[in-house]
């Protein structure tokens, strides 16, 4: 990637910086599954087609000093006349200063412990050994995120 960060980039790194977190930025290439237009049917549609287009992708690793840390992937399709970036996903990790309340002692309360139930503060991907697993963020979820690790 030559030039400046993308506008979404750019902004993230803006506001980590504004924030307290300390923040790591990776470019790679690869490829997508993305769709496009297949050939005209019989009745003059045209179906979708999956296909694998190249891209390139930028990676955001940050982390405060509470122990939070987030993670945003931004990918642009390199085979578009018109370059726009988007962020492709964000997670960000468990709250560290909320302990889990329906694990104790290895399991979960009233709920089975291998069903690995999620927790109602965070909605985590499930309950094990007291810890929340990842969450998946919307672009505002994960400026709210930053913003509130803010001291």
């Amino acid at each position: 990637m030559t030039g400046k960060l993308p506008v979404g980039v750019s902004g993230l790194t803006k506001a980590l910086d504004a924030h307290g977190w300390t923040h790591t930025i990776t470019h790679g290439t690869g490829t997508v599954v993305a769709t496009t237009k297949g050939e005209v049917r019989g009745n003059g549609t045209r179906p979708n087609v999956k296909i694998d287009a190249p891209c390139e992708s930028i990676a955001v690793r940050a982390a405060h000093q509470s122990g939070r840390q987030i993670r945003a992937v931004f990918v642009c399709r390199t085979d578009k006349a018109k370059r726009s970036w988007s962020m492709a996903t964000a997670w960000r990790t468990p709250h560290p200063e909320q302990p889990c309340t329906s694990c104790a002692s290895g399991g979960c309360g009233n709920q089975p412990h291998p069903d690995r139930p999620a927790c109602d503060t965070c909605l985590g991907d499930g309950c094990g050994r007291g810890e929340h697993g990842p969450r998946e963020l919307a672009a505002k979820a994960l400026r709210a995120y930053i913003e509130e690790a803010a001291p």
